[in-house]
């Protein structure tokens, strides 16, 4: 997977796109907010994320945490 190498900080995202920033802030609270979502289903939208955002250490510290948690091993794939 391709290294993002200029990444825009969040504070950049922040100040350029307020209002999606806080739409997608108010999702993420939503999604991980106790009893919203399984944890297996929490921690596979955590890998989904980290592999969107092309991030290589996010991705490989996301991976590991799903499988603990009863995600079925054809997902991680």
């Amino acid at each position: 997977m391709p290294r993002n190498e200029n990444p825009a900080p969040p504070k950049t995202a922040h100040r350029l796109l307020p209002s999606t920033m806080k739409t997608l802030w108010g999702l993420a609270h939503a999604t991980f907010a106790d009893g919203a979502i399984t944890i297996v289903c929490q921690e596979l939208n955590a890998v989904a994320v980290a592999l969107a955002t092309q991030s290589p250490d996010c991705a490989e510290i996301q991976m590991g945490r799903p499988r603990p948690t009863g995600a079925p091993e054809a997902l991680l794939h």
